[in-house]
């Protein structure tokens, strides 16, 4: 099962954080990531810096006969379409305002080999740790999505009893110890 998280909470070009998450899905074929099913899609707090916009989330279960770096590469591609640019170091917020961020949760359950479970203390340790591929960090499965509720939440619709391939716990495990947090919680579900 190869999982991919959604979220933006910027407009770019009149269209609204939805609106490029529905183009990112669709635009996905046209590097050969099949869409297999798509969650709901979810209003959520952010996380990190302050003061900016609520985030819309989802996931996508995908097919691709691609490498996981591959398509992460893919992503970043798709990213950049929508707008996305990356400052220098220096400038950059950590978990700032975005118009797409595009995450490759879990790829057919690899485990990258410096992956370890972080607790919210340990992430920035963890980050300094990420092994380089290519042009683009690949940590698999992603380091922080057993703590996000705007990725278990929209998981459990398209693959309840997906199970995290180093804790071992289910979507469904997740939730119950998540869904009380209050960074990156659910507000509602979008109609």
């Amino acid at each position: 099962m190869i999982l991919i998280a959604l979220g933006g909470n910027m407009h770019v070009k009149s269209r609204s954080p939805e609106q490029i998450l529905r183009w990112a899905i669709d635009e996905m074929a046209k590097y050969q990531i099949y869409v297999i099913s798509i969650s709901s899609f979810y209003c959520t707090k952010p996380v990190g810096q302050e003061g900016q916009s609520d985030y819309v989330n989802a996931v996508v279960r995908v097919r691709a006969a691609m490498k996981p770096a591959n398509l992460l590469k893919n992503l970043k591609l798709i990213e950049n379409a929508a707008g996305r640019t990356v400052q220098p170091a220096p400038l950059r917020a950590r978990w700032g305002p975005r118009p797409l961020d595009l995450d490759l949760v879990d790829y057919k359950t690899m485990i990258t080999r410096n992956f370890h479970v972080c607790s919210r203390d340990s992430m920035v340790t963890k980050m300094a740790k990420r092994r380089r591929v290519g042009s683009c960090d690949l940590v698999l499965p992603h380091p922080q999505a057993h703590l996000r509720p705007f990725v278990i939440r929209p998981i459990i619709d398209i693959a309840p009893f997906w199970h995290h391939p180093v804790t071992g716990l289910s979507a469904l495990d997740m939730w119950a110890l998540i869904k009380n947090g209050s960074e990156g919680s659910i507000l509602h579900k979008l109609p």
